[in-house]
């Protein structure tokens, strides 16, 4: 990896009243070809309910799926499925069932004895609620990630882990190229914390829900070193670049689960820059990204299998 691919521009905020998403972030740096990536957060046990009425204290489910996933598990599935050579460190408890080879993914799971992550995940079609519990989450060995970003181009967190906020300088200082999506952890943050604002200063792309971008409060008043994505459901998402803003249309499909989507989004759109698909052009990635999240809805799995013809024949509609 060159230090003169890691943009190290910092450029401030324009004004006191700048509305959501219209702040400025550097030109976009030139990414290497099928980079090694490391993803860096979270596997859990996911429990997903289809039921009656998310809003109700009692209600009863039409269906439920369990499988592995957490956002880390998921964007690592996703962006090797679509040939970006991907290693995934997470921390897992001794009842983490076995999990399959996958080619261009290399699992490095830091053993601990606390019970792995579990997340019961209900939605009714209109309305999602969840319940996490931690577990392992936050037992990431910090030694053991610092080599692995020692070997990486890409280093993507997934999540909010205490040991993030050294991670991440570490990343930085090794020039490396660095995507983050906070996800659901953002709201158990103060969005002043230190581990929040070194990971928005720090990202080369900072992607988030609109949710977690009013949680944070952007625009910042600080200055910020990200371009921004932030996808938005039904309604697509909008991408934030030196040059303006770019919305991109999300692919209509019946929705049969919300989960996952994002995680397949956040994959997709490294893969795509990490590889010609996108032609470092972020716009195609996004769109790219929009296709394939439309996969992960549609079906009640979180993470569907992926292939780029595929998404390229959704993506031309976007």
């Amino acid at each position: 990896m060159k230090n003169h691919l890691k943009r190290k521009h910092k450029q401030g905020l324009c004004g006191e009243n700048r509305a959501l998403f219209s702040f400025i972030s550097p030109e976009l740096p030139k990414y290497p070809k099928m980079s090694n990536l490391v993803v860096i957060g979270g596997v859990t046990l996911d429990s997903t309910c289809s039921v009656r009425d998310a809003k109700a204290d009692f209600t009863l489910a039409d269906s439920l799926c369990e499988s592995l996933g957490g956002m880390a598990y998921n964007t690592a599935i996703a962006s090797s499925q679509l040939g970006t050579r991907t290693k995934l460190l997470a921390s897992a408890g001794p009842d983490l069932p076995p999990i399959k080879n996958r080619r261009n993914l290399v699992y490095d799971f830091c053993e601990s004895a606390t019970p792995t992550s579990h997340c019961f995940m209900f939605h009714d079609g209109e309305k999602e609620r969840i319940c996490f519990y931690p577990g392992s989450y936050n037992e990431i060995d910090e030694n053991r990630a610092k080599r692995a970003i020692e070997q990486a181009d890409w280093v993507h967190f997934a999540g909010v882990c205490p040991v993030f906020e050294e991670l991440v300088n570490f990343s930085d200082t090794e020039s490396k190229i660095i995507s983050a999506c906070p996800g659901y952890d953002i709201h158990h943050n103060d969005p002043k914390s230190s581990i929040l604002r070194e990971l928005v200063q720090k990202s080369d792309y900072l992607i988030l829900n609109t949710d977690e971008a009013k949680h944070l409060g952007l625009p910042l008043d600080s200055i910020v070193n990200a371009g921004v994505i932030v996808t938005m459901g039904k309604n697509g998402s909008v991408l934030v670049e030196k040059e303006g803003r770019t919305q991109v249309k999300a692919y209509e499909v019946e929705v049969k689960s919300p989960f996952g989507a994002g995680d397949v989004f956040v994959g997709t759109f490294i893969a795509a820059m990490a590889s010609d698909e996108a032609k470092n052009d972020a716009t195609i990635a996004t769109k790219l990204a929009s296709a394939a999240a439309s996969f992960a809805v549609e079906q009640e799995t979180t993470i569907p299998e992926l292939n780029w013809d595929e998404i390229k024949k959704r993506a031309k509609k976007l």
